[in-house]
């Protein structure tokens, strides 16, 4: 008599309600005579979390022997001619309450140990018992495991979807399986084909660019801890960046997968701390844009620095307007604590990084932008240009001569000063001296002619 099964694992998720499995029981009369056998049971392991709810032979619904749990009676005799065999068939029906799994029966779903010294604690394990089996158990027992899938999203530092990404799973004491070229590592390319579907394991199943959804993971639910670097672990790498994005390929920017039992499926976590994660709250694998510099010069006519100026840029990447303010400080590193808007994930990457007053650098992603002034330094005129720019790995200067000009407001004269104030009353006051001497002439040649006259 043996037990076989072709069934191939089973796809944990949080959907997953039932589990079928369906098993090939042969019995065979290797006498010289015909007869009959002794009662045929068979053994189903009921995993944690899990519970039997239909059991079939051959179709037919099959009660659980009362004073042998997980026991079922498949025949009470099977009548046999010499050399004759006779197949039964067994469907065991499982059904799933997610809330009652635990880490270890997790761990254990995940492997199968069968043949003279099996394990019915690991796997979706079934057996076959039968008095007098010429071949002996080895053979009277099958198994099959259950996988975890996984799924991320490809985003920048603003949550934008990218494309054009390829990763590598890889596992640390742990055997990815058969059918990938290594069994410790399995590349991944991003599915981007409208319609395309797959249930191979290590193949993206989501056509969508940027969308990442990977089934047939091996249950590891024992993690690194951050900073350890022992024990059964699965890894995600990055083997190519989205084009214009960094690539996170060192150590440190390893991702592994854990398992998480509420939702059945696995997650990404950081191995390790970075000043820029690489993996966002959302379990999303993040890259953050090449970036290269900008800078340019506040100053008047006479090309003095001028500080105290605040500036807006849009377009690239950004999500909105970046505010900008000058950075007037001891030291460079002190400029983050002034950015205009620090909380920000923009205003927190992006700001004037040069402590000299009037003096504007700072690095911005890749692409084209417009820069506009929103206040100018005190006593100067708001400019009204808009300055259109391209950021370039190699950097990029604003206006001719990296130079931005403001134009001082005009205040007006004061009297006996100079200027155009102190002109205007000299030749009032001149005009009026000649008004009264004129009219003085005039008086006194009137008052001579009177007496004259007189």
């Amino acid at each position: 008599m043996n037990k076989t099964t072709t069934d191939g694992p089973v796809s944990l998720n949080a959907d997953t309600a039932t589990v079928q499995r369906t098993y090939t029981i042969q019995v065979t009369n290797v006498g010289e005579v015909s007869g009959t056998s002794q009662p045929v049971y068979d053994i189903s392991n009921v995993p944690t979390g899990f519970a039997i709810s239909g059991f079939t032979v051959d179709g037919v619904e099959t009660d659980q022997m009362t004073d042998s749990p997980g026991q079922y009676l498949v025949s009470s005799g099977v009548t046999l001619d010499a050399g004759q065999s006779q197949n039964f068939t067994i469907v065991v029906t499982y059904t799933f309450d997610k809330t009652q799994e635990t880490a270890e029966g997790i761990q254990n779903l995940g492997s199968c140990q069968t043949g003279e010294n099996p394990d019915s604690t690991k796997g979706f394990y079934n057996a076959v018992s039968m008095d007098g089996d010429e071949y002996g158990s080895a053979n009277n027992n099958a198994c099959t495991i259950a996988t975890g899938e996984a799924s991320w999203e490809k985003v920048d530092s603003f949550g934008n979807i990218l494309s054009g990404a390829t990763f590598r799973i890889g596992g640390n004491q742990v055997d990815l399986g058969s059918g990938i070229a290594n069994s410790s590592k399995a590349d991944i390319a991003d599915c981007v084909t409208e319609g395309a579907s797959s249930t191979a394991a290590y193949q993206d199943q989501d056509p969508r660019s940027g969308y990442f959804h990977i089934v047939g993971l091996p249950l590891v639910t024992k993690a690194w801890e951050d900073g350890a670097t022992e024990g059964p672990v699965l890894y995600l790498t990055e083997r190519k960046a989205p084009t214009n994005y960094d690539q996170n390929e060192d150590t440190s920017a390893r991702l592994y997968f854990t398992f998480d039992t509420s939702t059945m499926s696995y997650r990404l976590k950081a191995l390790t701390a970075n000043d820029r994660d690489t993996v966002d709250t959302n379990g999303n694998v993040v890259n953050y844009p090449i970036t290269g510099n900008v800078s340019w010069r506040k100053v008047n006519k006479t090309n003095q620095l001028l500080s105290g100026a605040k500036w807006r840029i849009t377009g690239g990447i950004l999500p909105g307007p970046l505010d900008v303010v000058d950075c007037v400080a001891d030291q460079s590193s002190d400029c983050a604590a002034q950015a205009a808007d620090p909380d920000s994930v923009a205003g927190s990457l992006y700001y004037d990084t040069d402590q000299t007053a009037g003096v504007i650098s700072m690095n911005l992603p890749l692409g084209k932008y417009t820069l506009k002034e929103t206040q100018a330094p005190d006593g100067y005129l708001l400019g009204d240009t808009s300055y259109e720019f391209e950021v370039t790995a190699q950097g990029t200067y604003i206006n001719s001569g990296n130079r931005i000009v403001n134009i001082q407001i005009p205040t007006p004269g004061i009297p006996f000063t100079g200027g155009m104030g102190s002109d205007y009353f000299f030749i009032a006051g001149g005009a009026f001296a000649a008004f009264t001497l004129i009219t003085e002439i005039v008086r006194r040649r009137q008052r001579r002619l009177t007496q004259q006259q007189a």
